[in-house]
């Protein structure tokens, strides 16, 4: 008598497969990744009052400008590039040496870690700034990708624009 291997059916493979699968993704609601992980980065860019020399690196996106126009700031200049912000347990980060045109503007910037509240929203705070320290704090927005907004800087002497931004994979 010569012996059969067992055959398990495609279909009965297949029917397992998927059952496995089913068993093991997240209940509605339920975190699907470890509650460590940072699923976005939030992101500043510091923009001043002052007219574009010809000699500004770093472009002045058209939301931003039609945003600030509106606040009657027509003539804006990025002084940064977008910068990621600290989160949660690193250290503070020196976002901008306030030097405009080899020229000492104010005091440096420094970001904070930022804060994520329970709410799902995003608070950020920056310290630093004009000739006297200032601080832009209580800034929120919320905790989703492609979210978006301005700070004011003590009545207008400087502008914060801030978004929100998938990690990428690889990427701090």
């Amino acid at each position: 008598m010569i012996a059969r291997k067992p055959r398990i059916s495609l279909f009965f493979a297949f029917s397992a497969i998927l059952i496995g699968t089913f068993f093991s993704l997240p209940a509605p609601g339920e975190e699907q990744e470890p509650s460590g992980i940072i699923r976005n980065r939030v992101y500043a860019k510091i923009i001043l009052p002052i007219e574009d020399k010809k000699n500004g690196k770093q472009p002045v996106e058209t939301w931003i400008t039609k945003q600030l126009t509106k606040l009657g700031a027509p003539h804006v200049r990025a002084v940064t590039d977008w910068t990621p912000l600290p989160e949660t347990g690193e250290d503070i980060a020196h976002i901008w040496d306030a030097v405009v045109a080899d020229k000492q503007w104010g005091c440096p910037v420094i970001a904070h870690p930022v804060e994520r509240m329970a709410d799902g929203k995003i608070k950020i705070r920056l310290t630093g700034w004009a000739p006297v320290p200032l601080e832009q704090s209580g800034m929120s927005l919320q905790n989703e990708i492609g979210s978006r907004n301005i700070a004011v800087v003590d009545n207008g002497v400087a502008y914060v624009a801030i978004l929100v931004v998938p990690v990428l994979p690889g990427k701090p």
